[in-house]
């Protein structure tokens, strides 16, 4: 009788590691509503902000035209935490949005989404940064 439970587990074991294999080799990127654990910087969203403030720089075009707005970014957290394909739908101009590029491929790795426990790509859109000299 136990061999018979035994083997009527095995197919659920066998198909679960199957689906974190093939999860591994996925190139898929997933919107943070599909996934069980949405990517995350470590140190949460203040942190995203503090870290992003400290390293950013005006340049000198937007110093002397008073630059302010919002620009607002999109991009994906890899597999690895690392961050790919930043692009803005909103920018300032003035150089802001190569400071800002900058900035972001300099970022420390973030906890990347995961799905059954196991790293997926995901996408982090409509991101906004508000800007402005002097302040």
């Amino acid at each position: 009788m136990l061999k018979i439970l035994l083997l009527a587990f095995m197919p659920l074991t066998s198909l679960k590691a199957q689906n974190a294999d093939s999860l591994m080799k996925d190139t898929t990127i997933y919107k943070q509503a599909q996934v069980d654990k949405p990517a995350e910087f470590p140190g949460g969203n203040h942190s995203i902000y503090q870290t992003f403030g400290y390293r950013f720089h005006f340049t000198a075009q937007s110093v002397d035209n008073h630059a302010k707005g919002k620009q607002i970014v999109t991009f994906i957290i890899e597999k690895d935490g690392s961050i790919s394909n930043i692009k803005f739908s909103a920018t300032i101009g003035y150089g802001l949005e190569e400071e800002s590029i900058r900035v972001f491929k300099a970022f420390p790795k973030w906890n990347p989404a995961l799905i059954n426990g196991a790293p997926v790509r995901s996408i982090i859109s409509g991101f906004p940064l508000s800007l402005s000299v002097g302040q």
